[in-house]
């Protein structure tokens, strides 16, 4: 006998190939995001590498455009939250090896050095092909 849902666990986040990157709202509660907000990824080097999704800019503290930041999807209060960049996207798919998207599983919150929230990004999609949304 075989599961009709294989893995019932939803992405956290999902990098499409052309550049969306769509933020679950349990993520963006952790990191506490809101729309104006840039995003980026850090690598920690080391006998294991490891990659951290961060708040790079708050809102307010912007001027002008800026690489990586959020907007609201679901209305100006939503928590689930896109993110439009390419490079982003292509170096998650590459780390990944997808080809169309990712759909990746985060840890839980740490901080860092600088006081930032970070949340841990697990790089080895763990959805089956096709992942929940089809485009």
């Amino acid at each position: 006998m075989k599961s009709v849902l294989e893995n019932s666990r939803k992405s956290d986040l999902t990098f499409w190939r052309d550049g969306h990157i769509d933020i679950c709202a349990r993520v963006s509660k952790a990191l506490d995001l809101k729309a104006g907000d840039v995003i980026d990824i850090a690598v920690e080097e080391g006998f294991q590498r490891e990659y951290y999704l961060y708040t790079r800019h708050t809102g307010g503290a912007l001027n002008g455009r800026h690489a990586g930041t959020c907007r609201a999807v679901n209305g100006p209060r939503s928590r689930y939250l896109r993110v439009n960049n390419k490079k982003l996207t292509r170096f998650v798919l590459r780390h990944t090896g997808e080809q169309e998207q990712a759909h990746v599983m985060c840890g839980e919150v740490t901080d860092t050095p600088l006081g930032r929230a970070m949340v841990i990004i697990i790089p080895t999609p763990t959805l089956p092909k096709g992942g929940s949304r089809e485009r």
